[in-house]
Order: structure tokens, then C-alpha cells, then sequence
């Protein structure tokens, strides 16, 4: 069974200027959550108590890195994600706790964790708790099976105006601090949005790779979620609006239920890959009290069928 150690020992190289980078951010995280250091600072105005945020199945959420993720259902505290590329991963709603399960097309993990569900929640400024987290990963014919053990400190350092690709946002700013053997791994710090109901920002620092950043693009609804019914109506108002539309006038569109409702409006003719019968137009879907405008384009083809077209040339 192998553990972080190993970790360890391939990293002892790195020279010993970063050894002494590790040391000092190590401290410091330490003291911060020890209490030892007051980080705490509200950049933003002030917020009130927030408590967890409720995820609809269809939430979907779009970063600059390429991420889109998407809630595909909801078992109490739970939640099951899909990303794009086909990933599926569980967590507890309350997203500052890691994966309790993932699966891609080479490997599989499950995790277990002392953490409750609604940890450090309702968000105010000053909140702080730890918890434990041991990780199994293995492929997905059940060989190269490994065990890894994590120690976490959340804290809800301040708030703070963010600005992404999707807006200007208000947040809570809440770093994490991952620990192994009382050795500083990794920070993970979340900029939660109310207004959002999610993270539109992650800073993300290691000790052992560059530090990376995820900026939120764009969230609403997935239409992909929708049961066939609803998604054939939806088909029907887009082949209405490319094949009989002026541009600028849109075809409404509503589910069954009548929980989602949406418009498709064409914009432009443009001539892609050849096709000089192609039209650009937007798609705005309205779920949950939240509307989603996305732009697509699409050609006709010989059987006078609207087919969606990825490339403008």
C-alpha cells in the first residue's frame, strides 16, 4: 500500500531553496490556523450568515480552464457531477469537502472522511474546522490499488469582491489547508458566491506542482438533463426558428412541468465550412430562477435539417 511517502522521497531533490519556500509557507498556514497569525480581513462588504447551497439537478457550471460540471442527482446530502468528458464524481453538497467517489475511464476512487456534511457552515467570517480524509485509488479492473491519508483546516478568513468572466461577485474567501504528517501539502481556497450559490473562483497552491486558478465562465441550467420529451420540444422550437425565423424573432419553448422555459432567436446568416446555408442564434433557458443565454450555430442540410456546426470560416 503505498502513501504520500513516496511523494516525499521523489521531491527531496528540488534543491534547497525550495525546501526553504515549503518551510516558510508551511509555518505560516500553520500559525494562521493555530490562531497564531490574524489573516482574517473584509475586503468586501459585509455578509450576512450563509447557509449550504441547494444544487437542482441540471445546475451546471462552465470554467476558463475547460471545466464544465453538471449535477445529474441528488441523494440527501449528496450530489453526483459529470463533467463533459465524461467523469462522474460524488461529494456532499458542501464542496469544500473533497470527492467521496470519482471514476474516469482508467481509475476509480472512494474516500471516506470525519468530516459532517454542512462543516463550517452557515459561512461567517471567523469559522474554522478540521477534519480527516482517507482516499483509496485504483484502476478500474481493481489492480495498482493505493491509500492515501489526508489532514484538512477550513477556515472562512474574510470576504471579498471578485471579478471573473461570469461578473462581479461578492464572496466568502475560505482557504483550505491539506497536511500530511503535519507537513503542508496544498491550499485549496474557495471564493463562495451567495448570489451564485457556488465557488466562482479556486486558487489552487502545491507544494509539488505551480499553483493553478479556475475562473467561473458561465452557470445556469443543463438542457442535456431534460427527460426526451422535454428535449424533443426544445429540438422543435430550434428547427422552427433556423428553418421559418427573420432574425431576431424567437420561438418560445416550455417543459412539461413547466419548471424550465426557454427562447431560440436567430441572429445572423454566416457561411461555415462551405455551407452558405448556416445561421447564428441564441439559446436562453430559465431554470430555477436563474436564465442561461448561450449562442450557437448551425447549418442545413440536404434534408432540410438544422444540424449544430462547432467552426465558423
Amino acid at each position: 500500500m503505498q502513501t504520500e511517502r513516496n511523494q516525499d522521497q521523489e521531491h527531496r531533490s528540488s534543491g534547497f531553496s525550495r525546501y526553504v519556500t515549503v518551510l516558510v509557507t508551511s509555518i505560516a498556514a500553520t500559525l494562521t490556523l493555530s490562531g497564531c497569525i490574524t489573516t482574517m480581513s473584509n475586503e468586501g462588504p459585509p455578509l450576512p450568515k450563509t447557509d449550504l447551497p441547494v444544487y437542482h439537478v441540471g445546475k451546471s457550471f462552465s470554467y476558463d480552464d475547460g471545466l464544465k460540471e453538471t449535477v445529474m442527482a441528488s441523494d440527501g446530502e449528496v450530489l453526483t457531477w459529470r463533467t463533459d468528458t465524461g467523469v462522474v464524481r460524488t461529494r456532499y453538497r458542501n464542496f469544500l469537502i473533497p470527492f467521496l467517489s470519482w471514476q474516469n475511464s482508467t481509475q476509480r476512487s472512494k474516500s471516506s472522511t470525519s468530516a459532517k456534511p454542512n462543516l463550517i457552515w452557515p459561512l461567517e467570517s471567523g469559522n474554522r474546522e478540521s477534519f480527516t480524509l482517507t482516499q483509496k485509488v485504483e484502476q478500474n479492473d481493481g489492480s495498482n490499488k493505493k491509500e492515501y491519508s489526508q489532514d484538512w483546516q477550513c477556515k472562512v478568513d474574510g470576504t471579498e469582491t471578485v471579478t471573473v468572466p461570469a461578473g462581479v461577485f461578492e464572496t466568502y474567501r475560505i482557504p483550505c489547508y491539506r497536511y500530511y504528517r503535519q507537513f503542508w501539502r496544498q491550499t485549496l481556497t474557495y471564493y463562495y458566491s451567495p448570489e451564485v450559490g457556488h465557488y466562482v473562483l479556486l486558487k489552487d497552491d502545491s507544494r509539488t506542482r505551480p499553483s493553478r486558478r479556475r475562473k467561473l465562465v458561465s452557470y445556469g441550467f443543463d438542457a442535456a438533463v431534460l427527460p426526451g420529451p422535454d428535449r424533443g420540444v426544445r429540438q422543435t422550437a430550434i428547427q422552427q426558428a433556423l428553418e421559418q425565423n427573420k432574425n431576431g424573432a424567437g420561438v418560445p419553448w416550455r417543459s412539461a412541468d413547466g419548471k424550465v422555459q426557454g427562447a431560440v432567436t436567430p441572429i445572423r446568416s454566416v457561411s461555415i465550412k462551405g455551407n452558405n446555408t448556416c445561421r447564428i442564434y441564441t439559446r436562453a433557458l430559465t431554470a430555477y430562477g436563474h436564465t442561461r443565454v448561450s449562442e450557437g450555430r448551425a447549418c442545413r442540410n440536404k434534408d432540410g435539417v438544422w444540424w449544430e456546426a462547432a467552426t465558423e470560416k
